[in-house]
């Protein structure tokens, strides 16, 4: 008999789940500053982006 595959949660994504690490938390955020110093503005908007929704979210 075969085995049936295990089923994720809904919603899960392996991406969204590292970003409740504190590594990443702290890696975009430095990177978003040192976009920032160096004057790159669009990857200093995405990163800023990222680090934010990173700090916002916590692992359920």
């Amino acid at each position: 008999m075969a085995r049936t595959p295990t089923r994720r949660p809904r919603g899960h994504s392996p991406f969204l789940a590292t970003l409740h690490t504190p590594l990443a938390r702290w890696g975009f955020t430095v990177l978003a500053v040192l976009a920032l110093t160096t004057g790159q503005t669009v990857p200093f908007l995405v990163t800023a982006a990222i680090a934010t929704y990173a700090w916002r979210t916590r692992r359920r």
